[in-house]
């Protein structure tokens, strides 16, 4: 009886030892100790800089970091997407998911980086703007017209679909200039004459398949020389245009 008293003590004297020690512990940690904070996942953003803009924002300040962190990295137009891990005792690991441009935007008020939603971008990415197909705008249209942001929304995924499923095309595509209402012209390096699309959300897929196509056979039966230009706004036909006065006042920019 008593051994077992005894036994009994023993583990409770124990258990209360843990508890005091691991207190101790917490409490003995300096509540403004550093934090080592790592960044993976920047392509376009530089690392350094934002590293270094993390640690300036919250040194000396950690309380609930892992959420601030998070919310500040996502104030940058680049970045798409933010997961901040808190690892082992001192370790955070921020993780960035950025927005990646696919067309330059050109209209009077300006030029403008968009991703693949037709949303801008901070135009800090250096270079971008001189390797990325041009999606220009009429002379009355502006990126913050709804009418054009619709536009630049579907010609947007249109040349991201292209990027993703054929890179060689979205390669070599220089120029989508606004034609007609809700028509535009494609300019690929490569062609002597523009294709002609009207994207809608239904048939962005048969227009990368239709392009895709293009590729192998760009003339059909036609000779090169008779083409003016390709028109694809009608659904499942690709027609052959040899009336000058189809593209008369191309408003093709160089």
């Amino acid at each position: 009886m008593l051994m077992r008293r005894f036994q009994r003590y023993v583990f409770l004297f124990v258990i209360l030892l843990i508890l005091v020690v691991g207190g101790w512990f917490s409490m003995s940690k300096p509540a403004d100790s550093t934090k080592n904070i790592s960044i993976v996942g920047c392509q376009m953003l530089n690392e350094s800089i934002l590293k270094a803009q993390i640690d300036s924002a919250f040194q000396g300040n950690e309380e609930h970091i892992a959420e601030r962190i998070r919310e500040f990295v996502e104030q940058n137009h680049i970045v798409d997407r933010v997961i901040v891990k808190e690892e082992h005792f001192n370790d955070i690991v921020v993780e960035i998911h950025e927005r990646k441009p696919v067309a330059t935007v050109t209209s009077a008020s300006g030029k403008v980086l968009v991703d693949r939603l037709g949303k801008p971008i901070s135009n800090e990415i250096r270079g971008a703007m001189k390797t990325l197909p041009k999606i220009v705008l009429s002379e009355e249209g502006n990126v913050s017209k709804k009418s054009s942001q619709r536009d630049t929304k579907l010609l947007a995924t249109l040349l991201h679909e292209l990027h993703t499923q054929h890179r060689q095309i979205y390669d070599v595509i220089s120029e989508v200039v606004q034609y007609r209402s809700s028509s535009w012209m494609i300019y690929r390096c490569d062609f002597q004459h523009p294709i002609i699309v009207a994207p809608t959300k239904k048939n962005i897929h048969s227009l990368v398949n239709t392009l895709s196509l293009l590729q192998s056979s760009p003339h059909g039966d036609e000779s090169e020389t008779d083409i003016e230009y390709i028109d694809l706004r009608f659904e499942n036909q690709v027609i052959y245009g040899k009336n000058q006065e189809s593209v008369v006042n191309s408003p093709r920019r160089s």
